[in-house]
């Protein structure tokens, strides 16, 4: 049996009123995930709704990309629905365990088929060229580059002759590296996993998603931001080391970027099949990530 309820009839009940055209509307037509009742006005979206974002933000980011302002930390990723935004990252946001409403991992998901996994499947990596890679990296920002190892075209060769492998979408525009861990036949050290703002939208996941398939089990990154992202596909922390300025990437921005302590991961999912992993990491699989449990200086115990 299905119960349909009176607009008019709740409005009574409640004591409330149909908004007026000066009225403030917290939520308008299509935001709930319905477009079924329009207001009885014309609106203009942009002009009522505000989102509160610092001054100094990229204007034109690519996914995973971060951002420090006033001590605070923002990242560009899909929300819940799929679509891209400044979110933020910092560990205030994850404290507030989904109350304050700042951690994309405590905003509500809607079922998995209805978000993007089409963006993710669609991006294909094909095996490439050592000129071409570093060509593609290196068209990012210098503010960019610096997130990545910067491997020049003959230290990629030497690493593929050494079992690393190297791919590219088709156009160029994302990619990344896999460098084989010694002693340890399959499985690879992850690295330069990056996206142009030419590239499509969901290659970073796919790239993490099609690493891990292939043997991905190591990665070390820059700052809590990344961390975050790599951990909802299944990498955990096992060590943390303090920022070092006599060790800064080229090109760092200190006061965009301050210093971030550097993560080092480890793949503990136990499944390689790219459709549960990109299942996993949609659904909050592996929970949130918890900055406060990997201060700078932790370090797991040898599995």
């Amino acid at each position: 049996m299905v119960l349909a309820i009176k607009a008019d009839e709740v409005r009574a009940l409640v004591g409330a009123t149909a908004p007026g055209p000066d009225d403030e509307v917290l939520q308008l037509p299509g935001q709930a995930g319905s477009e079924g009742d329009a207001l009885p006005f014309q609106y203009e979206r942009h002009d009522l709704i505000k989102y509160a974002l610092p001054k100094g933000l990229p204007e034109d980011p690519q996914e995973g990309t971060l951002a420090t302002i006033d001590g605070k930390t923002y990242a560009y990723l899909p929300d819940a629905a799929g679509r891209h935004q400044w979110q933020r990252v910092d560990q205030g946001a994850v404290a507030s365990g989904g109350k304050g409403g700042g951690s994309p991992e405590s905003a509500p998901k809607p079922p998995a088929e209805k978000r993007s996994a089409s963006k993710v499947s669609s991006v294909e990596f094909v095996t490439a060229e050592p000129k071409k890679f570093v060509e593609a990296r290196d068209s990012l920002t210098p503010d960019m580059r610096a997130f990545l190892s910067p491997y020049t075209e003959e230290q990629i060769e030497d690493k593929i002759k050494h079992g690393a492998k190297i791919f590219l979408t088709s156009d160029g525009t994302a990619g990344y590296m896999l460098v084989p861990i010694p002693g340890t036949p399959g499985e690879y050290d992850l690295c330069n996993v990056f996206r142009t703002p030419k590239g499509p939208k969901g290659a970073g996941q796919a790239a993490v998603i099609q690493a891990i398939s292939q043997g991905a089990t190591t990665l070390d990154c820059i700052g809590e931001g990344l961390a975050r992202i790599y951990h909802k596909y299944g990498f955990r922390v096992y060590k943390v080391v303090p920022w070092d300025d006599q060790y800064a990437p080229e090109g760092w921005d200190y006061e965009k970027n301050d210093r971030p302590p550097i993560y080092f991961m480890r793949y503990v999912g136990d499944t390689r099949d790219p459709e549960e992993i990109r299942r996993r990491a949609e659904s909050g699989y592996y929970g949130e990530f918890d900055a406060e449990q990997y201060p700078e200086g932790y370090e797991e115990s040898s599995p």
